[in-house]
Formats: structure tokens, C-alpha cells, sequence
């Protein structure tokens, strides 16, 4: 039998290195700004750089992000910002919703 996904919804909480982190989603109402208590942050493996074939770089960092943790409406997507808890701004290229619903996968190189 199938596990509860209800009783996943927390998963992502299953980390080291958990960081509270505000996304920037464009809107067209504008920016809204999300905190987001519990974010795990990756740099690219070089493997995952190399099989990007050239769209991701080495520096691009992977944030997990809880998909409870995000309002009803808003869905992280290319061209939002991410601030991390060193305050460094991401832009995101991409943005995924795992097969579960239960997290983001996006992926975002640092903004200039």
C-alpha cells in the first residue's frame, strides 16, 4: 500500500543545513515577498554542470524548497528572486514541483 503523502509533507525538514530564506515571485499584481523558514541550499555538482550542456554554471545552486511553506497561487518560476540567509540574491532559471507536490527544486545562479 502506498505511503500517506499527507505524512510527507514535512520532509523536506529532513536536512542539515536548513536556512530561512524570502522568494521574490512576480506577480502580476507585482512582487510578493514569501519567507520561507526551511530552505536547503546545494551548490551544482560539476556533473550536473557538464549535463546541463552549457545552461547551468558552476557557482548555480539548487534551493529545495517546502511547498507548504508557499501561499496558495504563488509557484516559484524563471525570473524570481531568492535571498538567502547571507542575504545574497539568486535569480531563478527554473523551478520544478516534485512528482509529490511536497517541494520546489529550483535551481538559480547568483543576480549581478
Amino acid at each position: 500500500m502506498p505511503a500517506k503523502l499527507g505524512a510527507l509533507v514535512n520532509d523536506y525538514k529532513v536536512v542539515d543545513d536548513l536556512q530561512s530564506i524570502m522568494l521574490q515571485s512576480k506577480t502580476l499584481g507585482g512582487i510578493v515577498n514569501v519567507a520561507i523558514d526551511q530552505a536547503d541550499a546545494q551548490d551544482l555538482t560539476q556533473h550536473e554542470v557538464i549535463a546541463s550542456g552549457g545552461v547551468f554554471q558552476s557557482g548555480d545552486r539548487v534551493f529545495r524548497l517546502g511547498a507548504n511553506q508557499i501561499p496558495s497561487g504563488i509557484q516559484p518560476k524563471a525570473g524570481d528572486a531568492l535571498t538567502d540567509a547571507a542575504s545574497i540574491t539568486w535569480e531563478l532559471l527554473d523551478a520544478a514541483l516534485d512528482d509529490f507536490g511536497i517541494s520546489w527544486e529550483c535551481t538559480a545562479r547568483k543576480a549581478r
